[in-house]
């Protein structure tokens, strides 16, 4: 079975009749239309690191060099549904921080509350989550370095309850593997007191990938002899730790034939994320800067008139359509590598309506 990150860089799902009023919602210009943005859903304050705390520009400079800039948005917010892509982190309730020089890169994450989930992670996956390095204020769980040709190295410590991953590629000259983890000591302190200050998460329990009412829609949507699941293999990783987060639904799917067997191939992707109205707006900004026939569909959900993001684009050679919606506070995605977005549409409205 293909690795869940390339699963999840190739799904994906959307395209519909252009709905004047949904595209003004979604802020893609309609002629003649105002171009306001909308007031987006009120979420709670969000936990933020402090980036020029957590690495002094003198760690950054010994680690990128100099001339190393911080990266306002992260990459592959297209090329990934949204549970696994870089914007579920935030909308869970993490956050992070990125530099770059040239092709060197620092990666800075942290989810808070993840002590449940890297326990589960840990305890599932034994020899990836091998001792690390000898912290002081937190444990260390999976890391490693390679110095040659170029420096590579990651980490992964529990702070309090809160996961930190530190990822750098590099090739600064004179850096080592002791040089790495003494940065990665000076970061424990104030990422210790940031999340002490993160919120408490509140969110709805997550989906059932395997109901039968759920299944049953995608067999009526897709016109399949019917549909089941196809199993996500999580690793020792932030990304994985964010998909155990409370309130994450992450689904992947695959038709039957007429005995009721799973044909092995990919149908698509469901993701629900939680209080992400500011992370559901970095994707629809990247939307729009890409994909020039990004449009709305307005669905009627509950009685009242919502905005789907309809979108498509290639991964990897292989061609994905997205239907993205903003459901109260949370975020409802269905990717698919069948073109027919009305396929998709589908799914997500009949998902918010079961919310």
């Amino acid at each position: 079975m293909p690795r869940l990150d390339r699963l999840l860089a190739v799904a994906l799902a959307a395209s519909i009749a252009v709905a004047l009023s949904g595209c003004a919602a979604l802020g893609i210009p309609v002629p003649g239309a105002s171009t306001a943005t909308p007031t987006p859903t009120a979420t709670p304050a969000a936990f933020a690191l402090d980036c020029a705390v957590t690495v002094s520009s003198a760690d950054l400079g010994a680690l990128l060099g100099a001339d190393a800039s911080a990266l306002a948005t992260p990459p592959g917010i297209t090329q990934a549904v949204a549970a696994g892509g870089p914007l579920a982190l935030p909308a869970v309730g993490g956050s992070s921080c990125r530099w770059k020089h040239g092709e060197d890169t620092l990666t800075v994450q942290v989810l808070p509350h993840a002590a449940a989930a890297w326990k589960t992670l840990s305890e599932a996956n034994p020899t990836v989550a091998t001792p690390g390095a000898d912290y002081d204020g937190g444990v260390s769980l999976g890391g490693d370095c390679t110095l040659a040709p170029t420096i590579s190295c990651r980490t992964n410590v529990l702070v309090a309850d809160a996961w930190l991953s530190v990822v750098l590629d590099t090739s600064a000259p004179g850096l080592t593997e002791a040089g790495f983890h003494d940065v990665v000591q000076r970061m424990l302190p104030p990422v210790t007191a940031a999340v002490a200050k993160a919120p408490t998460p509140h969110a709805g329990a997550p989906l059932d990938c395997a109901a039968a009412d759920l299944r049953a829609e995608l067999q009526r949507a897709f016109a399949l002899p019917g549909a089941t699941t196809l199993a996500i293999e999580p690793t020792f990783r932030i990304a994985d730790g964010v998909i155990l987060a409370p309130g994450v639904t992450l689904c992947q799917f695959q038709p039957t034939d007429d005995s009721g067997t799973g044909s092995g191939t990919y149908l698509g992707a469901l993701s629900v994320l939680p209080g992400t109205a500011a992370a559901y707006e970095q994707l629809r900004a990247a939307v729009l800067a890409q994909d020039p026939s990004a449009r709305s569909e307005l669905m009627t959900v509950k009685g009242e008139q919502v905005p789907a993001l309809v979108w498509s684009g290639t991964v990897e050679g292989t061609s994905f359509a997205s239907v993205d919606a903003m459901i109260g506070s949370r975020w409802v995605e269905f990717q698919s590598t069948d073109p027919d977005d009305t396929r998709s549409l589908a799914i997500v409205q009949w998902v918010a309506a079961n919310l």
